[in-house]
């Protein structure tokens, strides 16, 4: 390992409260360091942060897509350190951060701390459009709002970009001024990825990361996902937490190189694929199983799954502290199970959740059962486990 490395490690060991009171060594065989997941950070939270640092720091939010949240802390240069690994990326294809970019979002939270279902926001050079109505009214809307817009780039997720693909295709519609389509927050299948290429003609990029790090690889020139070595350790591990070798499929495991204050030592992201190495002594990064996207078809409607974060986010407004979540559809039929510390009126949440899917999104079903668990609960059904799904 390189003597840099080393000495980083070396420093959270020593400072931060779970790794050193857990005898957490840098002078042990690397693959002996336990592996740590999202409830071990959860039911440690105040142990995982440098108990001496006083400044302001940045939170950032998982997405959820594993149905359960966390929030990660970063001292602010840390976290422009770590996104400047991204921008060198992007600087590749000639985007600079004064572009004007359009962006996606699920819901965003007022000034209240409340999340609000905003369809399209522009601030500055952003334009961000909500991914939750995948119907042609709202692709109108956006495509409307982008042209006058004007934007050099996108940065949205597969199953949005494709959608806005779709739309423009269907009516002829041309964006002069993009240059780049990044996509990010999901698995990119292949034919969606030449599919938005066909419509948009502009390179279509790969971006894989997730909040607890940033950007974790990111599609090259020569069309390779190359690690971001300066910003993560990526390790490929066996069932039995082996090293793999190349090409040998494993699960993927991350170590923060930049968050200095909420540092992430051989987490386990719960997402599967493989490594190559390129001809230039880097290491490209290929996914095999990780978040994909699904539409909710409900009554003619087409909707993001995200509509159940904003729905758990809306719940938790009501002091429910869903801890994690997972939405199963049946029919008209939609069955929630949650992991919370409350105890719950099942009738008065029944009802809460009728009513936030009714009033927002006209979504009547006909039965919402509520089920709770002291313990995990997932389907995986052949892939990482997923907040939604949808069954027969």
């Amino acid at each position: 390992m390189m003597k840099s490395f080393i000495e980083y490690i070396y420093n959270i060991f020593d400072k931060i409260p779970y790794y050193r009171d857990n005898h957490y060594s840098i002078h042990k065989e690397w693959e002996t360091i336990p592996i740590i997941c999202k409830e071990t950070i959860r039911n440690n939270l105040t142990k995982f942060i440098d108990p001496t640092y006083r400044e302001k720091i940045y939170e950032a939010k998982t997405s959820g897509s594993t149905g359960e949240y966390l929030t990660i802390g970063w001292k602010y240069p840390d976290y422009y350190r770590s996104i400047a690994n991204t921008w060198r990326q992007r600087r590749m294809y000639g985007i600079k951060p004064s572009d004007n970019c359009v962006t996606d979002h699920a819901f965003l939270m007022n000034r209240s701390g409340y999340p609000s279902n905003y369809k399209i926001i522009l601030n500055n050079n952003v334009l961000s459009l909500s991914k939750l109505y995948l119907d042609e009214q709202h692709m109108e809307a956006c495509l409307e709002a982008i042209m006058k817009f004007n934007p050099r780039w996108f940065q949205i997720q597969p199953v949005f970009a494709y959608s806005l693909a779709k739309y423009c295709s269907t009516n002829n519609i041309k964006i002069p001024s993009l240059s780049l389509v990044e996509l990010t927050g999901e698995m990119l299948p292949d034919n969606i990825k030449q599919y938005i290429y066909q419509v948009f003609k502009v390179p279509v990029v790969n971006h894989y990361g997730m909040q607890e790090f940033n950007s974790i690889s990111y599609e090259a020139l020569d069309g390779k996902n190359l690690i971001l070595e300066d910003n993560v350790y990526v390790e490929i591990l066996n069932q039995s937490g082996q090293p793999c070798s190349e090409n040998q499929e494993g699960n993927i495991v991350v170590t923060s190189l930049t968050n200095t204050f909420m540092p992430l030592v051989r987490y386990q992201t719960n997402d599967v694929g493989f490594y190559q190495k390129t001809s230039y002594d880097k290491r490209a990064l290929i996914l095999t199983k990780a978040r994909t996207s699904t539409i909710v078809n409900m009554h003619g409607k087409k909707l993001d799954p995200s509509i159940f974060f904003y729905l758990t986010e809306r719940l938790n407004r009501f002091n429910y502290d869903i801890l994690k979540f997972q939405y199963l559809k049946r029919g008209n039929t939609l069955q929630c199970n949650f992991i919370t510390k409350q105890c719950v009126q099942l009738e008065e949440m029944r009802n809460l959740i009728n009513n936030i899917l009714i009033q927002t999104f006209d979504l009547h079903f006909e039965k919402i059962d509520l089920k709770f668990s002291e313990q995990d609960f997932h389907i995986e059904m052949g892939e990482k486990r997923q907040y939604y799904f949808e069954l027969e």
